[in-house]
């Protein structure tokens, strides 16, 4: 955690230094170090910082909207973690799908490249078994389909 410090401007924390608790206060000599008691006086807030969670598989990490004050009258600004609702995972899954699926409709690059083998893969395959080879577009059809 990092010592920071705030303080408070309409309601809201905002992130501030010794030098602005300085330039704000000019005719006061401040130690080098103030003492906590001595920045609270002034409107000012020691704040330690949480290091952001990692977030699991369907999971969201916000930071906090606001620190919380803590009982030596120091504030933390913490994280949130929750778990993604359904609408959040199936919008996901969605716009993943149009992603690949938008790939495929351009076929460029490598993407093209590897569509290409596979197009012909099966179609040796086909040969092989004895079976009809299919055309480009039954192909690019059955590909969506395994995607969607």
């Amino acid at each position: 955690m990092s010592i920071e410090y705030i303080k408070f401007v309409d309601g809201a924390a905002v992130k501030t230094s010794l030098s602005m608790l300085r330039k704000e206060n000019k005719d006061i000599s401040f130690p080098k170090e103030p003492s906590q008691e001595t920045l609270n006086e002034y409107g000012f807030f020691v704040l330690f910082e949480e290091k952001e969670p990692k977030a699991e598989k369907n999971e969201v990490v916000t930071k906090d909207a606001q620190p919380t004050a803590q009982p030596d009258g120091t504030y933390l600004w913490g994280w949130t973690v929750r778990s993604k609702s359904q609408e959040e995972i199936s919008a996901e899954n969605k716009e993943e799908k149009d992603l690949i699926l938008a790939r495929l409709g351009g076929s460029s690059g490598v993407i093209k490249i590897l569509l290409d083998v596979a197009f012909d893969q099966e179609n040796r395959i086909r040969v092989l078994e004895k079976e009809a080879p299919i055309d480009r577009d039954t192909f690019m059809t059955f590909v969506r389909g395994l995607v969607g």
